[in-house]
């Protein structure tokens, strides 16, 4: 539980600090992200902004709850999510997360 605390902390952090556009996803620190992410809000819509805010949270709980039970630790989680969202624009968070949403339906639906 204390892992998905964390994570959705870390999470809420991105969002505020996140942004859209042609802009790319720094994940490399959190100095780094915070950076990026400021940058990729300031070139999105305020309705673009929420979204991208949403989709970052829904990337992070997905790997979090996708990962209860499967021996990976916290660090382990939070590197593989970062290294899943380095380098994408907002259009491309979104499509994970898109993606990675309906994953879990067709999951939930079995």
């Amino acid at each position: 539980m204390k892992t998905i605390v964390k994570i959705f902390s870390i999470a809420i952090l991105a969002i505020i600090l996140s942004g859209c556009g042609k802009s790319t996803l720094d994940t490399s620190s959190e100095e780094a992200m915070k950076k990026s992410a400021d940058k990729i809000m300031t070139e999105l819509s305020a309705e673009d902004q929420e979204r991208f805010q949403r989709s970052i949270v829904g990337i992070y709980m997905y790997a979090a709850i996708t990962s209860l039970g499967n021996g990976e630790n916290q660090d382990e989680v939070l590197n593989k999510v970062n290294t899943q969202m380095d380098g994408k624009t907002a259009e491309e968070i979104f499509a994970l997360a898109d993606e990675l949403q309906e994953k879990m339906k067709l999951q939930l639906g079995k």
